[in-house]
């Protein structure tokens, strides 16, 4: 069974200190994918998403990949990342509001349903506030990508291998400025994971530093 497209969108903003803080939501434990473990806002693309246009020039500075999908998917996944954030969490981007792709990533072999993700990252705009939708989401928190991991490491807070993997690259910037300038430049490579959930999963050493 081919993947699903869907997108993900890691919403930041400025702690305490400047540091940046993630918002993250807890999965229903109805969800037929990771219930009950922490995530960011995002699902699949729907009919709906489909329907909406966007700038090419702005697709083309988006998607800078070696192969990225088809323009029109490209305006559905980025379609799809505004309304899912609006959904999960109740923030609206307006379109011009900058939403940078950060990452690719597509559902290990071994685990089904299968999902082609990608994760796109975005400032909360002033005046609003995230919070879970109480009904595919609940428990909205929004804290820094080490206290995520710590949580995760001392088993309070549950995530999936792509959710940790991205914690930990996050981890590294000072400032939401300096992780958007990074986004805005950073190549975007495609990631499989191997392995299993009995087994653990890695990725390739090629792609450890550089997806």
């Amino acid at each position: 069974m081919e993947p699903r497209p869907a997108s993900t969108v890691i919403l930041v903003r400025a702690g305490a200190r400047g540091a940046v803080e993630v918002f993250m939501l807890r999965r229903s434990a109805r969800s037929a994918f990771a219930p009950n473990v922490y995530v960011f806002p995002g699902g699949t693309v729907n009919e709906s998403d489909a329907h909406q246009a966007a700038a090419p020039r702005e697709l083309s500075r988006l998607f800078r990949m070696a192969s990225p999908p088809p323009a029109e998917l490209q305006a559905s996944l980025v379609a799809a990342a505004r309304r899912e954030l609006h959904e999960e969490a109740g923030v609206r981007l307006e379109d011009g509001w900058p939403l940078e792709l950060f990452s690719h990533w597509i559902t290990p072999l071994s685990i089904s349903p299968r999902y082609d993700v990608y994760f796109f990252v975005a400032a909360i705009p002033e005046g609003q506030e995230a919070v879970a939708d109480a009904n595919e989401t609940h428990d909205g928190v929004w804290l820094t990508p080490g206290n995520a991991l710590a949580r995760a490491e001392n088993g309070s807070f549950s995530i999936i291998y792509p959710t940790r993997k991205h914690l930990e690259r996050l981890a590294q910037f000072r400032s939401v400025d300096e992780l958007l300038a990074f986004a805005r430049t950073k190549p975007v490579r495609t990631v499989l994971a191997r392995g299993s959930e009995a087994e653990g999963f890695a990725l390739a050493a090629d792609l450890e530093d550089a997806w």
